[in-house]
């Protein structure tokens, strides 16, 4: 099944200042149009309706259609990868199982810490999968489908940065 992972930034403020300090805080220039602060999941769906899975400090985790997520949000890139064996029903599965989970406000505060302050090294704030920022959507899809091993033992620990990267490399090893 193909998916897409979206970098994106909000539409809905002219001067965002919890999505600046997020790119700030990734060491990005948030003045910069490639500069993003959300991740979301994108598919399309057997009727060939477009649908994005992503998690708001407001919302929590939700889906909706993609038109009306492109109202909020400007998606600044998006990559395409693939995940073989998984279907519609399969999916949807998933994704009925993280509907509504919380945003994980204490997860956004530890790797705040961790990058602030060199010397921490684990982000011992935040609630693994029983709430979830927007890069650990994917990260949960990722895991859920076995498209990555252990490697994700605490995704409280992972940001938007490392996310990117483990994208890249599922693409990189990936054959369309």
């Amino acid at each position: 099944m193909r998916f897409f992972y979206y970098k994106c930034r909000p539409k809905d403020h002219p001067f965002p200042i919890l999505a600046w300090l997020i790119m700030i805080f990734q060491g990005m220039a948030p003045w910069r149009k490639a500069s993003t602060s959300h991740r979301a999941l994108g598919y399309q769906d057997q009727n060939g309706m477009k649908w994005v899975v992503d998690s708001t400090g407001s919302h929590g985790v939700r889906l909706r259609y993609e038109p009306d997520f492109r109202d909020q949000y400007q998606v600044v890139s998006a990559q395409m990868f693939y995940i073989k064996n998984v279907d519609h029903f399969r999916l949807r599965t998933w994704i009925d199982s993280i509907i509504d989970i919380e945003y994980d406000q204490e997860q956004v505060w530890g790797l705040l810490a961790k990058r602030l302050f060199g010397f921490v090294t684990f982000n011992k704030h935040g609630k693994d999968w029983r709430s979830m920022i927007c890069n650990e959507v994917i990260l949960s899809l990722l895991t859920h489908f076995g498209m990555v091993d252990t490697q994700i033992r605490d995704p409280d620990n992972w940001d938007l940065l490392m996310t990117d990267q483990l994208i890249d490399t599922i693409i990189e090893g990936s054959t369309v």
